[in-house]
């Protein structure tokens, strides 16, 4: 039988910024606060970690109010999910609500939201790259924390121009408690309110900053520009755990590039023996940068699964324990026991068994839905990372 899935979230107060409440929401399967039934999700990446989640909020006892209070103060708040047995499933925080009504719905959201601006331009003597004087919320910024929006110009011919325009974009966006209103009228029955609560991960705020360093042209180790990269301009990352890789790096960025890409790009990166690396943000906001799992043998593997059975179910290959699909996290191996039939490995390399796959993401969604994205860890990707080149897509 598998295992149930999530039993409890926890919703709290942010806990970087400054705007701290004291609030604290536990969410019971099955009790009075509750999320609606299948409606919870998330996503976790290797390359990323805790990625994204949603869920819908119904009325509790205190009627539509208990919605209103979410919809006026929710955005920043932490989240994190718990399964049964298996401890925490995922942690980010609150980066959109939406309440929905019968007629319509009302958005509040931190995606659009930029309370420090300035513009990227190119002067009109000579095409000289410029920026304009930085423009910064600090309220919404002691709020929120801090995210940066970097608007690409032409050619101006006038500084103030481009300061006027980076002001402009500022007052616009700044705040993110300016609701967007949506009018969808329809003949249907009329539903029961609820509020679309969607979540993102820590290492995403990274791409809310940019990292620039005017420097000689130096080198150092991987591990050690990430380092750099986090204490810059990391404000929700609590710490880190970098493994070494010595391969050589420029410690040299002015082009105002996002720091979460940044990041992803050296972690690309294979070391000198050609090992590949992952990084990640998970339990209490810790990024983790570290040497992808080996497979050079069955006893790397870490779970199985019989996948022509009605109801599959993941177990542990040491133990045999069934495991949430809740629980599951990226970075592991998977044996697949049943897709073939009979034996038809032809080698002893267990790198070439068709049945092993490396868990890159997994996609949880109530009652039991599991995605598995796997791929073979192929290491060519890392290796064209170290010889130079691109293919990081933003996130």
């Amino acid at each position: 039988m598998q295992p149930s899935g999530i039993v409890s979230i926890v919703i709290s107060e942010n806990p970087v910024t400054l705007f701290r409440d004291g609030f604290m929401d536990n969410l019971i399967l099955g009790k009075g606060s509750a999320w609606a039934d299948n409606s919870y999700s998330h996503e976790i990446r290797a390359m990323g970690g805790f990625w994204k989640c949603s869920f819908d909020l119904m009325p509790n006892q205190l009627g539509i109010g208990y919605l209103m209070e979410y919809l006026e103060n929710g955005l920043g708040r932490h989240v994190n999910s718990y399964t049964t047995n298996e401890g925490p499933a995922w942690e980010g925080f609150i980066s959109k609500l939406e309440l929905k009504y019968p007629g319509g719905s009302i958005v509040v959201s931190l995606l659009d939201m930029a309370n420090r601006v300035w513009v990227r331009y190119l002067s009109a003597e000579g095409g000289l790259l410029q920026r304009s004087t930085i423009q910064n919320d600090t309220v919404v910024q002691g709020k929120f924390g801090i995210k940066e929006e970097v608007l690409a110009g032409a050619i101006i011919s006038d500084g103030n121009v481009a300061d006027q325009v980076a002001a402009t974009y500022l007052a616009d966006y700044a705040d993110p408690g300016r609701s967007r209103i949506n009018v969808k009228l329809s003949r249907a029955a009329a539903a029961q309110a609820r509020l679309k609560v969607s979540c993102i991960g820590y290492f995403r705020t990274l791409n809310w900053r940019t990292y620039n360093k005017v420097t000689a042209h130096t080198e150092q180790n991987v591990n050690l520009q990430i380092g750099d990269i986090i204490t810059a301009v990391g404000q929700f990352i609590a710490s880190a755990d970098l493994a070494t890789n010595t391969s050589q790096v420029s410690q040299e960025y002015d082009r105002d590039d996002l720091a979460g890409d940044l990041i992803l790009g050296l972690a690309r990166m294979a070391d000198a023996s050609n090992n590949r690396f992952i990084c990640g943000v998970y339990e209490d906001r810790l990024l983790k940068y570290e040497q992808s799992q080996t497979l050079s043998s069955e006893g790397n593997i870490k779970y199985k699964i019989r996948i022509r059975d009605n109801e599959s179910v993941i177990r542990e290959v040491v133990t045999n324990r069934p495991i949430s699909p809740a629980a599951l996290r990226p970075n592991n191996w998977l044996r697949v026991v049943d897709i073939l039939s009979g034996n038809i490995r032809t080698s002893t390399d267990i790198k070439k068994d068709p049945q092993v796959t490396f868990i890159e993401s997994v996609i949880f969604s109530e009652p039991d839905g599991l995605t598995i994205p796997g791929n073979r860890a192929i290491q060519i990707d890392n290796l064209m990372a170290k010889a130079g080149f691109g293919g990081v897509s933003q996130i």
